[in-house]
């Protein structure tokens, strides 16, 4: 899988790391249609591979443990959101991106170079495919739709 996930950036990004194809509004330049064709069969050699991994993953024993957390994703009516939509949280957060200075404080903090960011009143919260899952995963497309439910994943 990371073999053709670098493959892939080789050709849309120019390299595998650090792709240097990427511009704002799009690219430098487009991949050939041939160069997007030889990808075909090894995604989908990966996508068999990904599933495999779910059922596998699916099988361990994980011991139970929940906690309260604040999940907050993008989200879209009618698509599984990564890149556009409104933010929205499992605690009834829904508002535009361009309202996120509102809500949301980013902090230095001492033993850190990231800037560290929270919620407006009531601290910190996870984003990340854990968010997206709980806020938007019956959105997924059908096939990892029903890899998730296969492997028992349930949303809350």
């Amino acid at each position: 899988m990371k073999k053709t996930g670098n493959e892939v950036m080789r050709v849309v990004g120019g390299r595998e790391v650090h792709p240097i194809n990427v511009r704002v509004g799009g690219f430098y330049r487009a991949p050939a249609k041939e160069e997007l064709a030889s990808l075909r069969d090894d995604l989908e050699r990966a996508r068999e591979f990904a599933l495999e991994t779910v059922r596998f993953t699916a099988g361990l024993d994980y011991p139970e443990f929940e906690q309260d957390y604040e999940l907050v994703a993008l989200s879209e009516p009618d698509a599984y959101a990564v890149e556009d939509g409104r933010l929205v949280s499992n605690r009834g957060l829904d508002i535009p991106v361009s309202e996120y200075e509102e809500h949301f404080v980013e902090e230095h903090v001492e033993w850190s170079n990231a800037l560290h960011s929270r919620v407006i009143e009531r601290g910190n919260y996870l984003v990340g495919p854990l968010a997206r899952w709980a806020l938007s995963g019956d959105r997924l497309p059908p096939l990892a739709l029903e890899a998730a439910r296969e492997a028992g994943l349930e949303q809350s």
